[in-house]
């Protein structure tokens, strides 16, 4: 099963020979392997599968919202066939946030079609829009030859690059080969090596590294390439080794990042996010993520860094479900709000 090029050749009487241009054929038969176990597992992460209770008020609030949001999407997009943007709001053709922000648009259509309880679940009407959309996007503003400014690097590299992996997890009996083959390679162009950003000119660490990793990984799912998920996987690792100068872990369980700031609590929280999306993925799987260092202890909950994070209930580091702004300094002016978020956060990662 997967996704495989074909050609045909044709020889004439004078021995001739013609190859056709390549095909792309998805095999659907046979026994599922590997790859669909993952991305079978990552699309019920991303919908929490099809056994959740809709008779629990908070279960069955979490399901209206999806439907409001892909509804209210799906309403203000432009659908005629001389549009020029998919949105009013994000018509910049050239910003990479207005990119990202319509395959996020599209995401949360993808969801509330697939979703358990969703009154949109399986709407035919809004499944034909979309994959028009995500057609759209792909020939006018994010394929395999779209120039990216670096300054807006982390939105064309890392979070356009999600959305559109999650899209094909949750349509992808919906696309054709063909349609999954060109996303790929729109991904595959600004997302080619999870060690390096910015158009490859600088090396990725800390979350940055742990989010590129996750998007090679799920597009190796998704055309079923091993190398690709080998790459993630054995990236991945490298961010946890301990540091003596620059960014990283150090031994007292500081990490530094951006320029010498102590931010366990802010892009410290990100890196365990991003490394818990791997690890969630890929666990139990031949690409599991650090499986050596965790069975060894290495990463447990009491010997990962962030001994600060990862701590009792009373620890000092704590006040209120908030980090210390010593290990926080970005958030500091944030709403409260967003700080006990990023709280959260940690303690949902543990």
């Amino acid at each position: 099963p997967g996704v495989h090029s074909l050609t045909a050749v044709a020889t004439d009487d004078d021995g001739e020979q013609t190859t056709s241009a390549p095909v792309n054929v998805r095999v659907t038969g046979g026994v599922a392997d590997e790859f669909d176990t993952l991305r079978a597992r990552w699309f019920d992460i991303l919908t929490g599968g099809n056994a959740h209770n809709l008779n629990d008020p908070l279960i069955a609030a979490r399901v209206t919202g999806i439907n409001g949001t892909a509804q209210s999407a799906w309403n203000s997009m432009d659908k005629s066939p001389t549009r020029t943007t998919l949105w009013t709001d994000l018509s910049n053709p050239t910003n990479g946030l207005h990119i990202s922000a319509s395959f996020a648009r599209l995401s949360d259509m993808a969801l509330a079609y697939v979703t358990t309880g969703c009154a949109l679940q399986g709407n035919s009407a809004m499944l034909a829009d979309l994959l028009s959309a995500l057609d759209w996007l792909n020939a006018n503003r994010y394929n395999d030859a779209t120039f990216s400014s670096s300054s807006e690097w982390f939105a064309m590299e890392v979070l356009t690059p999600q959305h559109i992996n999650n899209v094909c997890v949750l349509l992808y009996d919906a696309l054709t080969p063909g349609q999954l083959v060109r996303h790929m390679s729109a991904v595959e162009h600004f997302c080619p090596d999870p060690a390096v950003q910015v158009k490859g000119s600088i090396p990725a660490e800390g979350s940055n590294r742990a989010d590129k990793c996750h998007v090679a990984a799920v597009r190796g799912i998704l055309l079923k390439e091993a190398a690709k998920l080998v790459l993630a996987r054995d990236l991945l690792g490298a961010v946890f080794a301990p540091v003596t100068s620059g960014n990283g872990f150090y031994a007292d369980g500081s990490f530094v990042f951006h320029g010498g700031l102590a931010v366990a609590a802010t892009y410290g929280v990100e890196l365990l996010v991003a490394a818990n999306r791997m690890l969630e993925l890929t666990d139990n799987s031949t690409w599991a993520a650090m499986a050596g260092d965790l069975a060894g202890g290495k990463y447990s909950v009491n010997a990962l860094p962030f001994p600060g994070l990862l701590c009792t209930p009373t620890d000092p580091w704590w006040v209120r479900m908030m980090p210390c702004t010593t290990a926080s300094p970005r958030p500091v002016p944030w709403p409260t709000g967003l700080v006990v978020k990023n709280g959260s956060n940690i303690r949902s990662m543990v």
